[in-house]
């Protein structure tokens, strides 16, 4: 029997045509009750398809009830339709436009959720002056639209296919400007506790999805939980809580960083464990010139800016590390093209968990 994954895969194939539709896939969300949302590069363009009891439909960004923002897509003439930069169905539209003369990036949120997002976005814009991240300026508030109007900064993602030649060394000192910045109360506290429930709510969703978690997961979980009380800590800083590689664009001005709609204060070993993973997770995607070594490289370029080899910090970082790996081994394991890379995150998380050091290179 397929499972619903398998099932919404086939079903994109069908609508679209495309019996090649699974490398194609780019994101899967798995939405209660019993939904699936799929995110398809189909030629130059995104679509985005609904599964739910067995039928896919497709959802146009224009018809979002859920998003003011998305109104300005409608009845606009193919020319003048702005271009979407992201989508996540009936809760956030990312589209390109104008703030009076200015090149923006216009952000529309559900009903509601912008006044946090806005706050958050305030914080970290005021990390800039103390020698952290270049953050996008915020322009304008539109309340009309549930949205935020940010400066468009212009430059690549981190080029991980050649040598680093000390990027990573300035993105740890900028990392620990940024964490030093410190917040207030008004910002969430987010401990281990809080990362084990995010673990379980993504099993949840991937074992309905594909009706079973990857090999060795639940032992690995069960070893993390085993290991929570060694993570707590009473060193907290501003986190990111999503920080990886595709966060971050070079400009001419410095690294920039984007997206603080998960703003928290947390371990400092929560961003540099998750972006530590990230490499690693795009060497087994052949992404990082050198491999496996390149990533490690990068990575202990990254710790030697942020100026963090004490063992108390060490030993938080292994732990937010694996569970770095087992999230992910989840999130991938529900893209088709990367389903293969589940056991290998997986394996890392383990070695990570196990090891009595700082965790080796895992092969």
């Amino acid at each position: 029997m397929s499972s619903p994954l398998d099932s919404a895969v086939a079903g994109a194939a069908a609508l679209l045509g495309r019996p090649d539709v699974a490398a194609s896939v780019e994101r899967v969300e798995v939405r209660p009750p019993a939904t699936l949302v799929l995110t398809v590069l189909d030629g130059t363009h995104r679509r985005w398809l609904r599964h739910a009891e067995g039928e896919i439909a497709e959802i146009r960004p224009e018809d979002d009830a859920e998003l003011a923002l998305a109104r300005r897509l409608r009845g606009a003439p193919a020319a003048g339709v702005p271009p979407i930069l992201s989508y996540r169905p009936g809760r956030r539209v990312v589209l390109e436009g104008m703030s009076g003369d200015r090149a923006a990036v216009l952000k529309g949120y559900r009903r509601g959720k912008p006044i946090a997002a806005l706050a958050a976005h305030r914080i970290a814009e005021e990390t800039n002056a103390k020698g952290a991240f270049l953050v996008p300026r915020l322009l304008e508030f539109r309340p009309a639209e549930d949205a935020l109007v940010f400066e468009r900064v212009a430059g690549p993602s981190l080029p991980l296919d050649r040598p680093a030649n000390g990027l990573f060394l300035r993105i740890g000192e900028r990392l620990a400007a940024f964490q030093a910045a410190g917040a207030g109360d008004e910002v969430p506290l987010f401990r281990p506790a809080d990362e084990l429930a995010v673990l379980d709510q993504w099993a949840a969703r991937v074992e309905w999805a594909t009706g079973g978690l990857p090999a060795g997961w639940s032992e690995g979980r069960a070893r993390l939980g085993a290991r929570a009380a060694e993570a707590e800590t009473p060193e907290i800083a501003l986190s990111h809580r999503d920080l990886h590689d595709r966060q971050m664009l070079l400009t001419s001005r410095g690294v920039a960083l984007l997206d603080f709609d998960l703003l928290c204060r947390a371990d400092p070993a929560l961003d540099v464990a998750n972006l530590l993973v990230h490499l690693r997770l795009r060497a087994l995607q052949g992404l990082v010139a050198g491999g496996a070594a390149g990533a490690a490289a990068r990575g202990e370029e990254l710790l030697a800016g942020l100026g963090r080899r004490d063992r108390e910090f060490l030993a938080r970082l292994r732990f937010y590390e694996a569970s770095s790996c087992l999230r992910l081994s989840l999130v991938y394991g529900i893209r088709p093209r990367w389903r293969h890379l589940s056991p290998a995150l997986v394996e890392m998380g383990q070695h990570f968990l196990l090891d009595g050091q700082r965790a080796p290179s895992p092969p």
